[in-house]
């Protein structure tokens, strides 16, 4: 099921509101979060990393987005914990992370 879902999801556009089957809305928050920080400009470079260097940001956020989603891929263990340290600081009334996440 999450593999017709996703191919329905354009992790490379993704909305900003977490899509339809979204197993995780929280997380999908966090790298939709990321992503914005690393969208691309129209000739393809990174808005926050310099032109010489390789966005890593836009990786970790689409791995972030199909965690989300449901599916095991390389950064999956990453933002699990990380969504997790974020709840409980959520729940124990934390400030929410600032725009550099």
């Amino acid at each position: 099921m999450t593999d017709q879902i996703l191919t329905d999801v354009d992790l490379d556009d993704p909305p900003t509101d977490p899509p339809a089957g979204c197993e995780d809305p929280f997380l999908w928050e966090l790298a939709r979060r990321k992503f914005e920080l690393h969208r691309r400009t129209g000739a393809g470079d990174c808005v926050t990393c310099p032109r010489w260097r390789r966005c890593g940001g836009s990786l970790l956020a689409r791995d972030g987005l199909a965690t989300a989603m449901g599916l095991k891929v390389r950064e999956s263990p990453y933002w699990q914990a990380f969504a997790q340290i974020m709840r409980s600081d959520r729940e124990r009334g934390q400030p929410a992370l600032g725009p550099h996440c």
